[in-house]
């Protein structure tokens, strides 16, 4: 789910040079307003099953690494919110964000792995 929300915000600032070459991607299948939709639904469910896994077994000591990146990811959201209401796009700090989002997110989870 954090992929696919992180590939979803990257590919956003080509998304009209995308359109106008023909390019078939993700972004423009879906159209930008239910991209932007849908990278906040994944980007929420992404963080949202690790307290899930949780309460189904996981080990607990996976539970904080893994919502580390939950401040990056609610950082993104705002900003796409922002975009979407007419705010000048900052590509390159939503570029940063979206993968600081998944990096954080996989490099804490990769820790807690290899320190338990």
């Amino acid at each position: 789910f954090l992929y696919l929300s992180c590939s979803l915000a990257l590919s956003l600032e080509h998304y009209a040079s995308d359109l106008k070459q023909g390019r078939r991607n993700m972004l423009n299948r879906l159209g930008w307003e239910r991209a932007v939709g849908l990278h906040h639904y994944l980007l929420l469910v992404g963080f949202l099953l690790f307290p899930l896994g949780s309460l189904m077994g996981i080990p607990r000591s996976l539970l904080f690494p893994g919502l580390l990146g939950l401040p990056v990811g609610l950082f993104q959201i705002w900003q796409l919110m922002r975009i979407v209401s007419g705010a000048p796009p900052r590509w390159r700090l939503l570029m940063i964000t979206a993968a600081a989002t998944l990096v954080v997110t996989l490099y804490d989870l990769n820790l807690a792995l290899w320190t338990d």
